[in-house]
């Protein structure tokens, strides 16, 4: 698979982030450039640990780790992480992952029994 897009509306310091990889570039290796304290890291790991961790039970306290402090906003019933467009080598595949209010969760969760 082969990182195409991605986009984190708001993130701890990450705002409208829009980032287009080519697909077909060689070598696959793209250069990542910003000031100290520009989100480099944070970008880094957001796009890491939604990827590696967040279908892994075992790896959940990442997934914890990266969301203290993350709140969904009053009068909003969820909030997106990033969206993340991936090549398979056939199509794109577009992964959205966002934040449910608890409240909203659980009556979905109760509606779907």
């Amino acid at each position: 698979m082969h990182l195409l897009r991605v986009q984190v509306p708001d993130f701890r310091g990450l705002k409208d982030i829009d980032i287009t990889f080519e697909k077909d570039f060689f070598p696959n290796i793209f250069p990542l450039g910003s000031q100290k304290g520009g989100g480099k890291s944070t970008l880094l790991q957001l796009i890491f640990v939604l990827l590696y961790c967040s279908g892994d039970d075992n790896k959940k306290s990442f997934l914890q780790n990266l969301l203290q402090g993350f709140k969904v906003a009053d009068g909003e019933d969820k909030r997106v992480l990033a969206i993340i467009d991936l090549w398979d080598g056939e199509k794109v595949v577009e992964m959205e992952f966002f934040s449910y209010k608890d409240s909203l969760f659980k009556k979905k969760l109760a509606l779907d029994m």
